[in-house]
């Protein structure tokens, strides 16, 4: 095959499954590399990304802007060795971003460099869930290959979580925002997409109302519609000048690469899929959301009895948790508190921050129990036959799940900090101890593996 961007060269594609938003492929030179005339002359591979008007993984009937494409080559410049931006915090956390080589925007076509056959953090897990769309394609990153991997150790998968926490401290640092602003080459609106809010608010926002409503023993209609509006109006509401960062914008496992197998050195970790990169949230959003998706894992892993697979995923998370808290607080993010015996004030940072953390960590559990094809074997419910997902027991459990904390958010800040429901999530031991710390090493907070297949509906 002959690009028409790169002629004196030919290349064989061949395309990558997954990927929900783009049709990605892989292209891999066949000629010699000593052309000197080739665009690509140093890469005998690359990624190629083509944004169909739509989400490829559904169809026309799921119209998305191929603007996105704009903004994921926007983000990925940032990180160019050229750039003056945010090049040393790939070179200070040792995690991988593709390199942006061309951009066509005409063809909607972006090219990357192929940071090789490296699983998502999600297919670690795939015994645990698989995630597919309305039209059965899986929802995996774009540069997925196969499905058969090492298992992480819990060893290994602490200096993932720390390596994933340092990066995104450093990515949510606020004058990253300034410093993109004031670059000369970049307008006001540099990664602003204005339908991106509409697509992820009707395709991840508004199905929790229906979600929650398919279990009224449970979740009475009218406590729901309550607890929903929470969810829409966090959502939707503009942010706070102190609360912007440069954000990934959709952080979930699936768009982050782990690669093992170095004798000697940690492991490797990339983070790819910048589409929906924005000037957003960070504790309250990205990290808020990856938290969401390991905790569902952690709840499988329980529900299974994987001891192995729950061991890792908590290791992700506590290292995750605690670099991000240990580099925030030196590059003092005024968010963090001291403790959690004494709750924040209602007006403060920490308790607007915290909240919102809630509703995105609660909502993102709610519509993923259902997003994703859980594995379930329970005698209660699956064993026999096939059920709809809200009869199963397992998703029953994450929705619960999710329910704490979108009903402990309660209606506004002063609500969420009252004694009364202070002292009902002081111990939660992921987001609390993001913002509020531990007591100690020895603090291990509630909902442990154990204490996730009995949460609590929070009536």
């Amino acid at each position: 095959m002959h690009f028409r961007i790169d002629p004196m060269q030919s290349y064989v594609v061949q395309r990558l499954t997954g990927g929900l938003v783009n049709i990605t492929a892989r292209a891999t030179r066949l000629s010699k590399s000593d052309i000197p005339v080739s665009r690509f002359a140093s890469h005998s591979s690359f990624i190629l990304k083509h944004a169909p008007p739509y989400v490829a993984g559904i169809g026309p009937e799921a119209p998305f802007s191929t603007f996105r494409q704009t903004i994921e080559a926007r983000a990925l410049s940032l990180f160019l060795p050229s750039s003056n931006s945010l090049h040393h915090l790939c070179e200070e956390t040792e995690v991988r971003i593709p390199v942006l080589l061309h951009h066509d925007q005409e063809e909607h076509v972006l090219i990357i460099s192929d940071l090789g056959p490296l699983p998502n953090l999600s297919e670690f897990f795939d015994d645990l869930a698989s995630i597919t769309t309305a039209k059965g394609v899986n929802k995996d990153s774009s540069a997925r290959t196969s499905s058969g991997v090492t298992p992480i150790s819990p060893a290994e998968g602490v200096m993932i979580g720390q390596k994933l926490g340092s990066f995104f401290a450093g990515l949510h640092q606020r004058t990253n925002v300034e410093m993109i602003r004031n670059e000369p080459y970049h307008d006001p609106h540099f990664l602003k997409h204005d339908g991106m809010l509409d697509m992820v608010l009707e395709a991840a926002i508004r199905p929790v109302k229906e979600q929650l409503n398919l279990f009224p023993d449970l979740f009475p209609h009218d406590a729901v519609s309550m607890v929903y509006q929470r969810v829409e109006d966090n959502f939707t509401r503009t942010s706070d000048d102190d609360e912007k960062v440069l954000a990934l914008g959709d952080c979930w496992t699936g768009a982050l690469l782990i690669g093992l197998g170095h004798p000697t050195g940690p492991p490797e970790v990339a983070v790819i899929d910048w589409e929906f990169a924005c000037v957003g949230r960070g504790v309250n959003g990205d990290i808020a959301q990856l938290l969401a998706h390991l905790c569902l894992f952690e709840i499988a892993a329980a529900w299974q009895g994987r001891a192995d697979s729950g061991a890792t995923i908590k290791a992700i998370m506590e290292g995750l948790i605690r670099e991000y808290r240990s580099r925030s607080d030196a590059l003092t993010q005024i968010w963090l508190a001291k403790s959690k015996l004494v709750a924040p004030e209602p007006h403060s940072l920490t308790a607007r921050l915290l909240r919102s953390a809630f509703l995105a960590h609660g909502a993102e559990i709610v519509n993923n129990a259902f997003w994703k094809d859980w594995v379930c074997f329970s005698e209660l419910c699956c064993v026999r036959g096939p059920k709809e997902k809200h009869q199963c027991k397992l998703i029953q459990t994450m929705v619960r799940r999710g329910w704490w904390y979108l009903y402990h958010a309660r209606e506004d800040e002063a609500g969420f900090v009252d004694k009364q429901n202070w002292d009902a999530i002081r111990d939660e031991c992921v987001l609390m101890w993001i913002f509020c710390g531990r007591l100690s090493d020895e603090d291990p907070g509630k909902h442990g593996s154990q204490q996730l297949l009995e949460s609590a509906t929070g009536a």
